[in-house]
């Protein structure tokens, strides 16, 4: 396609958005509350169908979580709020285009970018539905061309982010139509080399893999009446390697200049747990038996117990950890 096509194209796409809404100012929120109706995932079969609406709030939730562990956790500075606004717009230019599934948006490059414009034709084309005296504010979260590339690469996490809680929640519905799209995100993610969504996925992503009973209990503090140490021993008597990592990830008031250690690598896949210790790609203390075998419960008191092959009966009381 040749430049002067493209601009051909894109005037009449223009032409087309203008005849087919046009929208008159005031018309804005009228507008947005269509995204209810515009489902996602239009080439999979879903047990519960995501609306576009949903979508942009989870994003927009997981937006302003991934500022605030910039801020707090990497001592970063970015504005968490900024980036929930972003996110809560990031898909409103749908309520013309519709949602393109990914496979096509993505199949070339070509396609991509002529989507690109499309898009911005449709954020321009809102924003004529907004009084003149308002417009101005709404820009920048309209037109996604003009964000900069690093709220672009947080809004684009949380994004992704959310497209794999809805591939989370399918696959616990027994739909296994979900489980390719699943590991395409997490490769992204992966890519993406972002240490705030490697933390969202440490602290966040395991609790929507449990069931509501489970979840309630931990959100509610139930406890089972055995099996459950106290907050002391946890502390004082450290004996697991994940857990070790969780303190040595803890920020040091201070010393707030330092930056922390993550626990390296990435958690696994729920679904596709190793064959020994699930902690055992990610352990500093690892041996070849955890990568087959998994640890039997080494109990320290009655409460208090640890699945880890570095400890046994005799050794359990001592322990073999230094918080670093």
């Amino acid at each position: 396609m040749t430049s002067r096509q493209s601009c051909d194209v894109k005037s009449e796409y223009q032409n087309i958005v203008r005849m087919e809404y046009q929208m008159n100012s005031g018309y804005f929120y009228a507008m947005l509350s269509r995204m209810k109706y515009i489902n996602r995932w239009g080439l999979m079969r879903n047990t519960k169908n995501e609306n576009l609406s949903e979508h942009s709030l989870e994003t927009a939730f997981i937006a302003h979580a991934l500022g605030i562990i910039n801020n707090e956790v990497f001592h970063g500075s970015v504005n968490a709020e900024h980036l929930a606004v972003l996110a809560m717009y990031h898909d409103a230019t749908e309520i013309i285009t519709g949602d393109m599934p990914t496979p096509v948006k993505y199949y070339s490059e070509q396609i991509r970018r002529a989507y690109g414009e499309v898009e911005d034709i449709a954020g321009r084309e809102l924003l004529t539905a907004i009084p003149e005296e308002l417009r101005s504010r709404y820009e920048e979260p309209l037109l996604e061309s003009s964000w900069n590339e690093e709220d672009y690469r947080f809004v684009k996490a949380a994004d992704k982010l959310s497209a794999w809680l809805k591939c989370i929640e399918e696959r616990k519905m027994g739909n296994t139509d979900f489980y390719d799209a699943e590991c395409t995100i997490q490769n992204e993610l992966v890519k993406m080399q972002l240490p705030e969504a490697d933390y969202f996925c440490e602290h966040f992503i395991p609790a929507y893999t449990e069931t509501i009973d489970r979840s309630g209990n931990a959100a509610t503090n139930v406890r089972k009446p055995a099996d459950v140490p106290t907050l002391e021993d946890v502390f004082d008597y450290t004996r697991h390697p994940y857990t070790e990592g969780l303190f040595n990830s803890l920020p040091d008031l201070d010393h707030r200049e330092q930056r922390l250690k993550p626990i390296k690598g990435r958690m696994p896949d729920p679904s596709n747990l190793p064959a020994g210790c699930a902690f055992c790609p990610r352990c500093d203390y690892a041996m070849e038996i955890c990568k087959t075998q998994k640890p039997k419960r080494v109990y320290r008191n009655e409460e208090h117990y640890v699945e880890c092959h570095l400890y046994n009966e005799e050794n359990i009381k001592e322990g073999m950890l230094n918080r670093k």
